[in-house]
């Protein structure tokens, strides 16, 4: 994409353009490895719903303006207090952008080049179109600061085997991208080389498509995957609850950002 944006403009920690068809998300908190804050969460969110509105807007992209880096899970530091009123409060923003992210009217596309964890993961799931440069690493990591990754596991649900997400939360390990595309997180594996080139040809693609095509194809999408019902959402998030304020969980939370002093 080559021409001068119709819109643009930086936020913080994401930046945020528009062009030909193409709203461009990037993630950009080097000093935290893209951790996803609150506001970053808020940010994407907004946008997706943004999309909606903007007729502009034919295809969203995700991606990470860091080397070797795109996501290194949620913010550690929003999970230190232990208030469950205001763990809630964040745990609902995270569940508010997987929202935003499935139900905006144009596809998503999630473009992985660097080491995608937790929250990272949970953006992926919610994209339509999951692209992975070939050597990029996965990882759920919450269960090595005592936290089951309740919330990550609902957003990978509808497009991952249960084997496979149990695995991967269970153990916290890194898993490669061609693990993650067997077990349904990736659409499609791509050699370092030919990475950008593969990504505009996708983009470029969903840019020259129809918007209304588009909106019935996620429509048809989301009647053919797990939709997920209130209900469940009402019976996980006391678990997320209990899992993120248990005493071990927050030792090793506390552990964990002494460390990054």
């Amino acid at each position: 994409m080559t021409s001068t944006p119709t819109s643009a403009h930086a936020a913080a920690d994401i930046l945020q353009d528009i062009r030909e068809g193409v709203m461009a998300l990037t993630l950009n908190r080097p000093a935290r490895r893209n951790a996803m804050s609150a506001a970053m969460l808020t940010t994407v969110r907004d946008a997706a719903r943004q999309a909606d509105e903007d007729p502009a807007v034919r295809v969203i992209v995700l991606r990470s303006s860091l080397s070797g880096k795109f996501c290194a899970g949620a913010d550690i530091g929003t999970l230190s207090n232990p208030d469950p009123a205001a763990l809630e409060h964040h745990f609902s923003l995270l569940t508010g952008c997987v929202d935003a992210l499935r139900t905006t009217s144009v596809p998503v596309l999630t473009a992985v080049d660097g080491d995608c964890l937790g929250a990272g993961c949970a953006l992926a799931a919610a994209s339509d179109i999951v692209l992975a440069r070939a050597d990029v690493r996965f990882s759920l990591p919450e269960v090595q600061l005592g936290i089951a990754p309740v919330l990550a596991m609902m957003a990978l649900a509808p497009v991952v085997s249960l084997r496979d997400l149990v695995l991967w939360s269970a153990t916290g390990g890194w898993f490669s991208a061609d693990e993650a595309r067997q077990g349904g997180l990736v659409s499609r594996v791509i050699p370092a080389e030919s990475f950008e080139a593969q990504v505009k040809q996708v983009l470029d693609g969903l840019a020259r498509s129809p918007r209304s095509a588009q909106r019935h194809l996620k429509r048809a999408a989301r009647i053919l995957g797990t939709e997920q019902s209130a209900s469940l959402r009402d019976q996980l998030m006391p678990e997320m609850l209990a899992t993120a304020t248990h005493p071990e969980a927050q030792a090793a939370i506390r552990r964990f950002l002494d460390r990054k002093k």
